[in-house]
């Protein structure tokens, strides 16, 4: 995975989602853990989109620290680990979008 390729708001997801794995300590990072991050990102188009799509965004938010909660943990945690299907969705999303100069949230999420 090209970091370089990406926004900085995707640079910004990605890091979040790291973040949220160790504040949890998680392991593995997830799909979950993209979603926990873009949900608290204030500057982004992800809250305004999925309230126009009448999403209880508090709910949400809610349903995913809990489902996060659930997630087995560990201590002293060293390294996370990508899953290995996000590691392939990424490779994917980048060679789809390999004519494209930057990957961005959406490309990543959606």
């Amino acid at each position: 995975m090209n970091a370089q390729r990406f926004t900085i708001k995707s640079q910004d997801a990605l890091q979040g989602m790291q973040q949220i794995a160790e504040e949890n300590g998680h392991q593995e990072i997830k799909d979950l853990h993209l979603l926990s991050a873009m949900l608290k990102e204030t500057e982004s188009l992800v809250i305004p989109v999925l309230q126009k799509l009448e999403v209880n965004t508090t709910d949400l938010e809610r349903k995913v620290e809990d489902a996060l909660k659930k997630l087995p943990k560990v201590s002293g945690v060293r390294f996370i680990l990508l899953r290995k299907f996000w590691t392939s969705y990424t490779r994917l999303k980048e060679k789809r979008t390999s004519y494209r100069t930057i990957i961005s949230v959406w490309s990543i999420f959606f």
